[in-house]
């Protein structure tokens, strides 16, 4: 599952509350001319004219005309005012701006598919403050088809670039929503509504706060199903979700196999590399590493692009854990990660399927990022912030001649990935290759510093052949880390990552 969708009237908006408050205001607003009419009618009939959206208002305002003999103004006026007005009266379902904070948090591409007319069903959505969380908005006048006929749907998946099966759409009509949502191929969610008894749809909510939890329980059926379709002999009875999978959705089977799927296309290309890394470097580390066992690298989709390994014993050494160690723990820890780094970083790269850097290419890759990062985080930042990056960035051009040698490194080698005995003190495995590829060996030792400091990276780079020279390079790899996580965030829409990026720069 890749993309959510969803419906306006009756599934983001209160289509119900938002006519009521918008025809007493509509009252109140003209009541030379219609304050003759009890209040309570003038709603009660527009409400049933209106037929719960489905009858256009140019109708419903002729027959108000008629009906109750209005003077003095015409249905077109009423009209343009209702065009007008309304949005000031948009009232959205409760839970509506965090559940689409979450998803959006979580990687999915959001859509809105709806009839009706635009600009006024846009309008109305920028009146809910949603618009900015949608990847695309289709609205059935402007596209010249509409629900429930499945090409808006398959039209809808398309623009954004998932197979139509990877999306789920979310209504509160059973048929021009649920209904046709299945008939287009993708999952059918029922937002219930007390209008009808019951929907042909694959999962049924009650309000927006029940969404994220329903969408976590497809995407695992999903996931378990391509696990048996790709390995039908793998028995599982358990198979919970390790909320730790930043690029991935991580799911740890009977405390026995760490599945990981990833949830972006980039996320794909990662996974098929650290596949092969993995495999070449089998048997030749000191520490445990992930050995893919189970594999589905050919269909390149997110979702069914996974690696299963058996599950490696061990904890993230947190750096709230190092703190509590004496010194001679963390000097012991610290010469464990140093021999592996120093084992890992002497492999030969032989038949390794990895794209190589020379220290030219991995310069011209930092001028790319410290362009990037003033073009799209220095407007966040204060111009203390600016100053301070320009500087590191400028001292560091001015001063390394990038002339070290680039090793195979693991790239993302801080606390999240390093497992460790509590008990017997020890680290007992290396998770993650991810980011592993060819570059500059100092920066592993930046995720050193960045977790546990520079005291214990200067212990570990004493126990590394010429490990001084590494030091000037891990400090400044170190500083750039954060500004990549808020980049990330900007990538993919993860606002979380993005604040706790540019914290530090405010």
């Amino acid at each position: 599952m890749q993309a959510v969708l969803f419906d306006l009237d009756g599934t983001l908006l209160d289509r119900d509350a938002s006519v009521r408050a918008f025809i007493t205001r509509q009252h109140e607003r003209w009541q030379e001319k219609l304050g003759f009419i009890p209040i309570e009618t003038y709603v009660r009939r527009f409400l049933e004219l209106d037929d719960r959206g489905y009858v256009w208002k140019d109708v419903v305002y002729q027959q108000l005309i008629d009906e109750f003999h209005i003077k003095g103004v015409t249905w077109e006026e009423l009209l343009d005012d209702y065009l007008t007005h309304f949005q000031d009266s948009c009232v959205p379902f409760p839970f509506l701006i965090e559940t689409l904070k979450a998803l959006k948090n979580r990687g999915w591409k959001l859509g809105v598919i709806t009839n009706g007319r635009d600009p006024f069903q846009m309008d109305n959505m920028k009146a809910l403050g949603i618009d900015g969380f949608m990847d695309d908005i289709l609205i059935s006048e402007s596209e010249g088809i509409k629900k429930p006929g499945s090409v808006i749907f398959q039209r809808a998946a398309r623009r954004l670039g998932v197979p139509v099966e990877a999306c789920v759409f979310i209504g509160d009509h059973p048929e021009k929503d649920v209904q046709a949502a299945a008939a287009a191929g993708m999952k059918a969610v029922w937002k219930k509504d007390p209008h009808w008894k019951t929907a042909p749809a694959d999962v049924v909510i009650t309000g927006l706060e029940d969404l994220s939890g329903v969408l976590e329980n497809l995407q695992e059926k999903e996931k378990l199903n391509r696990l048996k379709e790709c390995c039908p002999d793998l028995v599982l009875h358990r198979f919970t979700k390790n909320e730790l999978g930043q690029n991935n959705d991580v799911y740890v089977a009977d405390g026995t196999f760490v599945f990981r799927f990833p949830k972006y296309k980039q996320g794909v290309r990662k996974l098929i590399k650290e596949t092969h890394v993995l495999d070449h470097v089998q048997g030749k580390l000191p520490l445990n590493i992930p050995a893919p066992i189970y594999r589905s690298l050919e269909d390149r989709e997110p979702g069914n692009v996974f690696t299963g390994a058996r599950w490696i014993e061990g904890e993230p050494l947190w750096p709230e854990s190092m703190k509590k160690l004496s010194e001679p723990s963390q000097r012991k820890l610290a010469g464990q990660l140093s021999f592996f780094l120093q084992t890992l970083h002497a492999i030969p790269r032989g038949q390794l399927n990895v794209v190589g850097a020379t220290g030219e290419q991995i310069k011209d890759d930092l001028k790319t990022l410290y362009h990037r990062i003033r073009r799209e985080l220095f407007p966040y930042m204060t111009h203390k912030a600016c100053h301070h990056v320009n500087e590191t960035f400028d001292r560091f051009f001015e001063k390394e001649a990038f002339t070290f040698s680039t090793t195979l490194i693991h790239g993302d080698f801080g606390p999240s990935n390093l497992l460790w005995d509590r008990k017997e003190e020890r680290i007992t495995g290396v998770i993650d290759f991810g980011e592993a590829g060819i570059g500059d060996p100092a920066y592993d030792f930046a995720g050193l510093l960045a977790g546990y400091g520079e005291a214990f990276v200067k212990e570990g780079l004493s126990q590394y052949p010429e490990g001084e020279r590494l030091f000037g390079r891990a400090l400044f790899y170190k500083q750039t880390f954060a500004l990549k996580e808020a980049l990330h965030g900007l990538d993919h829409g993860d606002a979380e990552a993005f604040e706790s990026g540019m914290a530090a720069y405010r």
